[in-house]
């Protein structure tokens, strides 16, 4: 197709109507038609050679799109961003387009660089199907606008208000706190009373204000009572936020560990501390990493273990054993079959409940009287390296010295998760050691006995 069309002795016009919608699909057909409809710079043909490209161009991932756009950009180059509008206004590949021009011509938008942005953005006709297909270029534009927007007029000031909403949700401004201050500014700037109240409500969350954050939502018709409330209605609030325009983002990726957890997104971030209850941590704040067990994770609703986290685990925080969870209590007779196995028996019935995280029989780390297997924390893709520390039957009381030389090899190893399996009782000195030089080494732990023993092993019918 791509050779015989490109062979025809014909012009422009009659070969984008000879061609086929899906045709463009073909990235070498769709580069030489390209080529040579934007040569001419005749603006009919350009246009229906942008409307040509709608099928293909939403049919296709993001990789297709970007190679289409960058191309498209290279050859209409020479075009001043005036003409370009004129041509692009009217297509979805041409408002990408000319939004994409834009954007590479203007990657910092502040209170110099706005008038393009008012005069483009608000008049181009695709922007709801480009909410819906998204931007391919994330996050790219750098957004600072300071105090002078004060001094544009109002209705200049509202024409930025509706481009930079309509960039935000694109995802074309940078996910920042630089970005979140500009909104507030702008809000602030336009005199009505709904806009200040927006921006007073950005400044309770950025200052951690609950009481003025409540009272705010209440003008608007939404009652958050107490920090409670934000952990039992997290989604809802989110939604609250965004019909009101509030530029409120989350991202995993925004999170930060230096044994502190940092928020460094623009929504409550919700957390496990090893109470088991929810707390919340408010836009770009800390708290204390030893403190957290779980954080929430809102785009998979679910809560997950941070790998920089350390401290305690309980059984089932981990994948591998997570049916636990299933067997509230053991049976006496678990216990008892517990109590009278050995180490090596004790050993042999974890490899198995462990063997979909162990494709090899070698350990991944050899040490000496630790047992040491890869598992599973918050889901397959999340492998750990985990040492276990066993002492079964043949000992009365666990002392310190009995597990001292074992935790040395362990805090001076990679394993990530220490676990100790203690069949007999563990006395105090001994069980605080252990808690105290797995925390200083930054790994997290686990301590297991008997009865949390016959639970894994009933569970997972090693008994």
């Amino acid at each position: 197709m791509r050779e015989q069309v490109m062979r025809m002795n014909i012009d422009e016009e009659t070969l984008i109507e000879i061609i086929n919608e899906e045709d463009f699909q073909d990235l070498e057909l769709f580069n030489k038609v390209a080529e040579r409809v934007f040569s001419l710079r005749d603006s009919e043909i350009i246009r229906m050679f942008l409307r040509k490209l709608h099928f293909s161009f939403l049919a296709n991932d993001d990789r297709f799109r970007i190679h289409v756009l960058d191309r498209l950009v290279n050859l209409s180059i020479d075009f001043s961003l005036n003409e370009l509008f004129s041509l692009c206004f009217d297509t979805l590949v041409g408002n990408y387009l000319i939004l994409l021009v834009f954007l590479r011509q203007n990657p910092v938008m502040n209170i110099e660089t706005f008038r393009n942005v008012i005069e483009i953005v608000p008049r181009l006709g695709y922007v709801d199907d480009m909410y819906l297909f998204g931007f391919p270029y994330q996050a790219g534009v750098f957004f600072d606008i300071d105090e002078r927007v004060r001094n544009l007029k109002q209705e200049e000031i509202k024409k930025l208000m509706i481009s930079c909403n309509i960039l935000f949700n694109m995802g074309v401004l940078q996910r920042s706190r630089e970005t979140v201050e500009s909104f507030q500014k702008i809000y602030d700037a336009v005199e009505e009373p709904a806009y200040q109240l927006r921006a007073q409500l950005i400044s309770s969350l950025l200052k951690r204000e609950f009481n003025q954050f409540s009272l705010i939502m209440h003008k608007f018709g939404y009652e958050i009572a107490s920090e409670k409330e934000i952990v039992s209605r997290y989604l809802e609030l989110w939604k609250m936020l965004e019909k009101l325009s509030i530029p409120i983002f989350f991202d995993i990726r925004n999170l930060r560990f230096n044994r502190v957890l940092f928020n460094g997104n623009f929504y409550f971030l919700r957390y496990q501390n090893f109470e088991g209850k929810d707390e919340v941590i408010f836009p770009f704040l800390q708290v204390e990493l030893s403190d957290v067990n779980k954080i929430y994770d809102p785009q998979k609703d679910i809560f997950y273990t941070p790998r920089e986290r350390y401290g305690r685990l309980h059984l089932g925080d981990i994948y591998s054993f997570r049916e636990v969870l299933e067997v509230d209590e053991p049976t006496q007779e678990s216990v008892t079959a517990i109590t009278q196995m050995s180490e090596d028996e004790i050993k042999s019935r974890i490899r198995d409940i462990l063997r979909d995280a162990n494709v090899t029989s070698h350990s991944p780390v050899e040490l000496a009287d630790v047992l040491t297997l890869n598992l599973f924390v918050n889901n397959p893709d999340d492998t750990r390296l985990s040492g276990f520390i066993i002492k079964g039957q043949s000992f009365k009381v666990v002392h310190l010295k009995t597990i001292a030389d074992q935790l040395l090899q362990v805090s001076h190893s990679p394993i990530e998760i220490v676990f100790l399996v203690h069949i007999p009782s563990i006395d105090d000195r001994a069980l605080e050691y252990f808690i105290r030089e797995c925390e200083s080494r930054q790994k997290n732990y686990c301590v297991i006995d008997r009865n949390d023993l016959a639970r894994l092993f009933l569970a997972y019918h090693a008994l």
